[in-house]
């Protein structure tokens, strides 16, 4: 950026890398340096290290050469200005590492920045939980001399034993048997119709009201096999989803997002105002909601195909428990993706210091004695955007020339990146038809566009829906 034939407009040219240029490439990088102010002479040339287009992109093909040398942090350190110095420690090289000193941290970071897994597989602690009642085994052999000669002499002598024993009784049971037959047969029918027998019962395809009817007489010894093991989840559940209103209506339309950019025709603005922020805030909105559409979609289809696993029939109580625990998990997930995307684009944005082409986060001073300008942060209050990217103003609309705001857009606010005042922004004038009209009053296009409101009533259904 520089000042052109000594007037007081500031243009912009792709800066470049020896060859590569950053039109053409985000990933040009030269040498990261000390240089002289007063001559650009390089006083010194910090080993590993790149500078870029980017800071993300530069930063990938650096190294960390120089932290694990003493003498290179010494020397790096010898160019700062702070007092007192820190007292900093290179990195211990002698440590186990499977990256070496000059990787770059691209191929660090594509290992996650982690040195080795270590898992820990305790026997002991699985045995504990399993906590077997009994164990059985087999195995063949054959019977040992000893064993033997004590069966043929046990059969010997027992014989003759249990003959002497057997032969008296026999004869008297005989001499009785006729007695005592009756009394034996009422004690057996008695004994019989006592005692308790299991039976089992099986019912061949019983339906759902059958099972059901099964259940809740035996529910504690009732086993149904399932033919089918392992059931998609879309077989059971179905998810439907609506997002909040805004992201179907005329709000983040292409429609409205041109009525914006129109709304000031040719006249100058205050860099600041609505009219002029407004279209890449609401394309910042339309964008999310296409995020947010895409990760619901994508999460979706991977719970519809996921299986559901059971060997029986899950009674229907269990079952309701089980399913709403997936549709919980599900939507946390859900939500967890969207979120994960959302911090990486504001991370990614702000490690970067990307300049804001409204230069709402930085803006540009020429100096008499140059044509370079000097970048000068934005400040919204009491914060600058030097120190937080979260620095926000209310929006509104500007008397241009002069600054003097003559409508304040309720709810909707301005700041150093339009993602990071989008996510602190409301929507409640756009639920108020006499807001929306006092908006468009400030607007300068020929024929004004039918804006119908939000509607408030399907918030009170939506809270209704969570509620219960």
């Amino acid at each position: 950026m520089y000042l052109l034939g000594g007037r007081g407009y500031a243009y912009t040219d792709p800066w470049s890398y020896g060859d590569c240029s950053c039109s053409l490439s985000a990933t040009c990088i030269e040498q990261s340096s000390m240089f002289r102010y007063s001559n650009g002479r390089v006083l010194y040339s910090v080993p590993g290290m790149y500078t870029g287009c980017y800071i993300v992109e530069s930063l990938l093909q650096s190294n960390l050469q120089c932290f694990y040398n003493q003498t290179c942090i010494n020397k790096v350190v010898s160019y700062f200005v702070t007092h007192p110095l820190m007292n900093t420690t290179a990195l211990n090289n002698s440590l186990p590492s499977q990256f070496l000193p000059n990787s770059t941290l691209k191929e660090v970071i594509n290992e996650i920045m982690v040195e080795q897994f270590i898992p820990s597989i305790i026997y002991n602690s699985y045995y504990n939980a399993c906590q077997p009642t009994e164990c059985t085994y087999t195995y063949q052999t054959k019977n040992s001399i000893i064993y033997i000669v004590t069966t043929l002499i046990g059969l010997l002598g027992g014989l003759i034993t249990v003959l002497k024993l057997i032969v008296p009784p026999v004869v008297m049971f005989i001499r009785k048997e006729k007695e005592r037959s009756r009394p034996d047969i009422a004690i057996l029918l008695l004994y019989t119709s006592l005692i308790n027998v299991t039976q089992t019962v099986n019912v061949n395809a019983p339906t759902m009201t059958k099972y059901l009817d099964l259940y809740s007489t035996y529910s504690q010894a009732l086993t149904c096999p399932c033919k089918q093991v392992s059931i998609s989840y879309n077989t059971f559940i179905s998810i439907e989803y609506t997002f909040h209103q805004i992201c179907t209506s005329v709000f983040i339309s292409q429609d409205w997002i041109d009525y914006l950019s129109k709304s000031y025709g040719s006249n100058g603005v205050h860099m600041h105002d609505f009219r002029d922020t407004s279209p890449f805030t609401f394309q910042a909105l339309s964008t999310l909601c296409d995020l947010i559409n895409q990760t619901v979609s994508i999460r979706l289809s991977q719970f519809n195909s996921s299986q559901y696993v059971s060997a029986s029939v899950t009674s229907s109580d269990v079952f309701k428990s089980q399913a709403q625990s997936l549709i919980d998990q599900f939507r946390l997930s859900a939500t967890n993706d969207f979120l994960l995307s959302l911090t990486t684009i504001r991370n990614t944005t702000q490690s970067n210091a990307l300049f804001s082409g409204l230069q709402t986060n930085y803006y540009f001073i020429t100096q008499n004695d140059t044509k370079w300008p000097d970048p000068y942060p934005v400040a919204y209050g009491n914060c600058t955007c030097s120190y937080s990217p979260k620095c926000i103003a209310q929006s509104g609309i500007y008397n241009y020339p002069d600054p003097t705001i003559l409508f304040s857009v309720p709810g909707i606010y301005i700041g150093c990146y339009v993602i990071e005042s989008l996510l602190q922004s409301d929507l409640r004038c756009f639920y108020n038809q006499t807001c929306i009209d006092q908006l468009q009053a400030h607007f300068l296009s020929t024929s004004l566009m039918n804006i119908t409101t939000l509607d408030e009533s399907l918030l009170g259904k939506l809270r209704k829906k969570l509620n219960n």
